[in-house]
C-alpha cells in the first residue's frame, strides 16, 4: 500500500505538469488546487514545494533559511526575488524576499537562501523568527524581479544599500566573487547600529581580499565601532563612495526613504543620468488628498457576493484584509504581482506610477490600487 509520503512524491510530477500546462488560468487554478492540496497541504497554484534544510543567524533580528526546492524549480539570477507562501494555522501567508545566494550554489547544491530580517508588525517573518524548524515545508514561487548585473562586466559598480536592503547586493557580489570580477565595486551600506550589518564579516573579508572593492559601512544611529562613516546618506558620504571613481551603473535598495534621499545626493553630484537600477521596500505613500481627505466608493466582491465601503485612503487590499478576508498578497509595493485580481468594473489609481485606469475588465494589483469609482473584483 502507497503511504502518504509516497503519494505525494507519486503526484509531484502530476502537479508540475498541471502548473505549467493548465494553471495559467486562475479558474483552472481554483478548480484543481483543493485536490492538490488533501494530498499535500504544503503546495498552492503557481509554486513549487521546497524544504527548509538549514538557520543561520546573521544578526540579533535577521536570520538566513537555507531552503531545498523540489525538481522542477528553474533558478534565478542573481537579485531576483520569490514570494514565500507558509501555511500557518490553516491560512497561507505569503511575502516576498530576495535570494541572497547565487545562480551557481543552486545549480550545483539544488539549494538557495532567503535573509529574512524581523519585522516587529511582520505575522511572516515573526513566524519565520520563532516557529520554523528544519525541515519544514513551505511554497516558493517563480523568481521574478529586475535587479540584475549588467549584461555585460565592463562597468564600475556603486551600490547604495540601507538595512536588509543588502540583500540582492550580496547576491550579485557574491557572483561577481565566484567569477573572479575585477571591475571595481563600490559599496555604501547603512544599518542603524554596529550590530545590525548584515553579511558584514563576508563584506570585509571580500574587501581585504580585493582591492577592487570599495567597502564604506556608515551607522545611522549609533555611533563607535568599525563603522567609516556617522549619520545618513549625505553628499560628504557621496564624495567619499565616489573618490577617484565614476560609476557606469548605480544600485539602490533599501527603505522608501532612503531611495528618495539617494537619488536625490546622486542629482547633487550631477549623476542622475547613469543607468539606475532601484528596489525599495516599505509602504507605499498615499496622495495628500488621499490622506487628508478620503472619499469612499462601494467595492463589489463577486465570488462572495459581498459589498464593502472602499477608502481612498486604504489600498483595496489592505480594505478586503481589514473585512476578515484573506487575498494572495507578497511584497505589499507592486513588485511580486501576488495580489493580481481581475476588475471587471470601475476605475482605480495605481499608487505607483499615479495611473487610472480604464473603466472596463482589467488585471490590477490590489496592493498599489486605491478606489477612484465604484470597483467591482473577482474576488
Amino acid at each position: 500500500m502507497e503511504t502518504h509520503s509516497g503519494l505525494r512524491h507519486t503526484t509531484t510530477r502530476i502537479r508540475h505538469w498541471f502548473r505549467d500546462a493548465v494553471f495559467t488560468d486562475r479558474t483552472a487554478s481554483d478548480y484543481f488546487a483543493p485536490f492538490f492540496q488533501a494530498i499535500d497541504p504544503d503546495w498552492v497554484p503557481g509554486g513549487t514545494v521546497a524544504t527548509l534544510e538549514r538557520i543561520y543567524t546573521e544578526t540579533a533580528d535577521t536570520k538566513t533559511f537555507i531552503l531545498r526546492p523540489e525538481n522542477g524549480w528553474k533558478g534565478f539570477q542573481a537579485g531576483q526575488h520569490v514570494s514565500l507562501s507558509v501555511q500557518v494555522n490553516g491560512r497561507y501567508l505569503v511575502r516576498t524576499f530576495t535570494i541572497a545566494s547565487t545562480p551557481h550554489r543552486f545549480r550545483t547544491t539544488g539549494t538557495l537562501a532567503l535573509t529574512v530580517k524581523r519585522n516587529p508588525d511582520g505575522r511572516l517573518s515573526n513566524y519565520l523568527h520563532d516557529e520554523m524548524r528544519i525541515g519544514a515545508r513551505v511554497n516558493i514561487s517563480p523568481s521574478a524581479g529586475e535587479f540584475l548585473l549588467p549584461a555585460d562586466l565592463e562597468h564600475t559598480l556603486l551600490y547604495l544599500v540601507a538595512g536588509s536592503g543588502i540583500t540582492p547586493a550580496m547576491s550579485h557580489i557574491r557572483q561577481l566573487v565566484e567569477e573572479g570580477f575585477t571591475m571595481p565595486v563600490t559599496v555604501l551600506y547603512y544599518a542603524r547600529s554596529k550590530d545590525e550589518h548584515i553579511f558584514l564579516p563576508e563584506l570585509r573579508a571580500i574587501a581585504k581580499a580585493s582591492p577592487r572593492l570599495r567597502l564604506l559601512v556608515a551607522n545611522t544611529r549609533e555611533a563607535g565601532g568599525r563603522a567609516s562613516l556617522q549619520g545618513r546618506i549625505c553628499l560628504s558620504h557621496m564624495e567619499k563612495a565616489l573618490e577617484n571613481r565614476k560609476p557606469t551603473q548605480i544600485y539602490i535598495c533599501g527603505p522608501r526613504g532612503f531611495e528618495v534621499n539617494a537619488k536625490s545626493m546622486l542629482e547633487s553630484v550631477d549623476l542622475n543620468e547613469i543607468a539606475i537600477t532601484t528596489e525599495s521596500f516599505g509602504g507605499l505613500a498615499l496622495p495628500a488628498s488621499n490622506r487628508e481627505n478620503p472619499s469612499s466608493h462601494p467595492l463589489r466582491l463577486l465570488n462572495s457576493s459581498q459589498i464593502l465601503d472602499a477608502s481612498t485612503g486604504k489600498t483595496l487590499l489592505e480594505t478586503a484584509e481589514q473585512a476578515g478576508l484573506n487575498p494572495p498578497s507578497g511584497c505589499r509595493m507592486g513588485i511580486c504581482h501576488t495580489c493580481k485580481c481581475r476588475k471587471t468594473e470601475g476605475r482605480v489609481r495605481n499608487l505607483l506610477t499615479g495611473e487610472i485606469s480604464d473603466a472596463g475588465e482589467d488585471i490590477i494589483q490590489l496592493c498599489i490600487s486605491v478606489p477612484e469609482t465604484e470597483i467591482t473584483l473577482d474576488l
